[in-house]
């Protein structure tokens, strides 16, 4: 009876872990992952800003994009994207009260993927300066933490 109980365990774990590994986000490349504020698997409206990552060799390993739509009040979306295969990927953006402000709304998405993070998104951004950018590995680009693209 012992070794039946085992038998059972060990097809079930196996069973669960098979379940599990499809549902990973993003092509996710391990089990850690963060995010907060507002989420979705793509932007929507117009991509209107966009800066390539790139290591210390100066060679490109992925890029940022700020995407604009002006739906929910003007909603500001950031994405990134990795092109070199380093495990980790992060997308953050920060609505700001006024330019040189502190921000009122945050969202972020970072995590071991391998191919984006984000949308990371923002809404009711006309009339307020946004910050935004992302990560691959250790090597990032972030707009001025000022603000741009008040309005």
């Amino acid at each position: 009876m012992r070794k039946l109980t085992m038998t059972v365990v060990g097809v079930l774990a196996i069973a669960s872990l098979a379940l599990a590994v499809p549902g990973m986000s993003r092509a996710a490349g391990g089990t850690m992952s963060s995010h907060y504020g507002k989420l979705r698997d793509h932007c929507v409206g117009s991509r209107i800003e966009s800066h390539n990552i790139v290591n210390q060799r100066g060679k490109v390993i992925g890029h940022t994009e700020l995407w604009y739509s002006p739906a929910m009040g003007g909603q500001n979306c950031v994405m990134t994207y990795n092109r070199a295969g380093s495990p980790f990927t992060r997308a953050r953006i920060w609505r700001l009260k006024s330019k040189g402000g502190l921000a009122d709304a945050a969202s972020g998405d970072e995590g071991f993927y391998r191919y984006y993070a984000g949308g990371s998104y923002v809404n009711h951004a006309d009339g307020h300066c946004v910050t935004w950018g992302g990560t691959v590995g250790n090597f990032g680009w972030y707009s001025s933490a000022a603000g741009v693209h008040c309005g």
